[in-house]
């Protein structure tokens, strides 16, 4: 009974018209407009983290992912950004917030297979764009896969980068 009366007025306010509506409903309002904005990318895989909504979550996958062909096999990613606004700044964001939210399974698996089959040292400087993956990888546990060019990776190799490079961050 007691959350139903604090979710009144959560949601409604205290009455009075607009002009009085508690701050929670406008900050409802406005995060529920972002959520659906094309413009907010980013807020909406922080709103799809927190709210754990699987039908944000399938917009958001359905609205930027990119499929690409690569070595014969299809691989799915995201753009870091797209005509200027972020998508999705950091490699693996948008598959740590479903791994966070136990969101839907089957849209996850594949885009965690995509992950592992692109996943490359060579070429790629990680140093600002391991993080999501890193966490990913570890709470995953798979100790070692073969990405799309042959190369073997260990979650060890994962690590130890990791470490290494968060050493030169902080020297």
């Amino acid at each position: 009974m007691r959350w139903s009366v604090c979710l009144f007025f959560l949601f409604v306010g205290c009455g009075g018209g607009e002009q009085n509506l508690s701050p929670f409903v406008l900050l409802f309002q406005e995060l529920h407009r972002l959520s659906f904005s094309e413009r907010e990318p980013t807020i909406q895989l922080h709103l799809i983290s927190v709210l754990s909504s699987e039908r944000l979550a399938k917009k958001w996958f359905s609205r930027y992912r990119q499929v690409r062909v690569v070595q014969g096999k299809k691989v799915i990613d995201f753009p870091r950004e797209r005509e200027g606004v972020p998508v999705e700044p950091h490699p693996g964001q948008f598959l740590k917030v479903c791994q966070d939210g136990k969101l839907p399974r089957k849209l996850y698996n594949s885009v965690l297979e995509s992950a592992y089959l692109s996943f490359r040292w060579q070429g790629v400087d990680w140093r600002r764009k391991l993080d999501w993956l890193l966490l990913v990888f570890a709470r995953e546990g798979r100790k070692e896969w073969k990405n799309l060019y042959g190369e073997t990776i260990t979650l060890k190799q994962v690590g130890e980068k990791a470490l290494t490079w968060l050493e030169e961050l902080l020297s």
